[in-house]
């Protein structure tokens, strides 16, 4: 089956990657896609939110604990991964494992990974070519944008590709000084056209899904519109 990967990648820690695949990974259900989405780190917010049950029918997602082992790969539902960070025969496994999976999308969050999880990721060539990676960034920090560069320089090389896009997320309107100088030098160095529209900050949004809910089920239109226009770029990857 003709199946997509998606791989979040952070340059910083909590940079949004978690909500941003829960709610594009729900987009894409009401698509009449299959997706599963798996975290490769202790996820605590992603476990609570599976707590309260599958958000849709077709959404499936996988967190773990300090406390789990290995799991049957064949067998995406009994999937347990030991902490973080991720050994690498465990990592590897899985990956082969994901290609027998019957899901159309599957995203993989991957935190700040290290160089040799890149590295172990590149060599699965029928994976990386049916997958589009996009690196969350919240650019809270002055050096954040020399941190992305430094990042994705790393990228290339492993990978002999470009990030496909750069989604900057929980934007504060009090910090557009430094958040815009940031976006124009990373534009300028990545091409603008690989950065997505900016995901305002709302404390709410990471706390709907334990009601049960999406940033498609709230009244709030310029959150909705965000998600929206970030799905329509990353469906046309």
């Amino acid at each position: 089956m003709h199946r997509k990967y998606f791989f979040l990648l952070a340059a910083q820690e909590a940079s949004g990657q978690t909500t941003i695949a829960y709610n594009l990974g729900v987009s894409l259900c009401k698509q009449g896609k299959r997706v599963l989405l798996i975290s490769l780190y202790p996820n605590s917010r992603l476990a609570a939110w599976r707590q309260e049950g599958p958000v849709h029918p077709s959404f499936d997602s996988l967190s773990w604990d300090d406390q789990m082992i290995p799991g049957d790969t064949q067998h995406p539902d009994s999937l347990i991964l030991p902490v973080h960070p991720l050994p690498m025969d465990v990592l590897n496994s899985l990956l082969k494992a994901s290609e027998t999976f019957s899901y159309d999308a599957i995203w993989f969050l991957m935190g700040n990974p290290s160089l040799p999880c890149l590295e172990l990721l590149a060599q699965h060539n029928q994976i990386v070519n049916q997958a589009a990676f996009l690196l969350c960034t919240t650019l809270e920090c002055p050096q954040d944008a020399l941190t992305i560069r430094t990042f994705l320089t790393d990228f290339q090389k492993i990978f002999q590709r470009e990030i496909d896009r750069i989604i900057p997320n929980k934007l504060n309107v009090h910090e557009w000084e430094n958040n815009s100088r940031q976006l124009i030098e990373l534009g300028e160095w990545v091409g603008y056209e690989k950065i997505t529209d900016m995901l305002p900050e709302c404390a709410r949004i990471h706390e709907l899904p334990l009601d049960h809910k999406t940033v498609w089920q709230i009244p709030v239109d310029q959150i909705r519109l965000a998600f929206q226009k970030l799905m329509d770029q990353i469906n046309a990857l």
